[in-house]
């Protein structure tokens, strides 16, 4: 397996959810959204600026939720 890191830099006024703020991989079927966690790396958290890793295990879609 390749040795990969996903980032996400964000600034919002908007407290996440779960807080500190996560990255997920979505899964949507049959209009259903499931939620799986990743391999976290380092998070910088200090409301409004927000810094997330992660290492992205399979191709998909990559959310942080900012509501529960």
């Amino acid at each position: 397996m390749f040795n990969r890191t996903l980032t996400l830099n964000f600034t919002t006024d908007v407290v996440p959810g779960p807080n500190p703020p996560v990255i997920e991989m979505a899964n949507v079927s049959g209009g259903v959204v499931t939620y799986k966690p990743t391999i976290m790396g380092s998070i910088y958290s200090n409301r409004p600026n927000y810094s997330l890793a992660a290492a992205p295990n399979f191709t998909g879609l990559y959310v942080v939720r900012l509501r529960p």
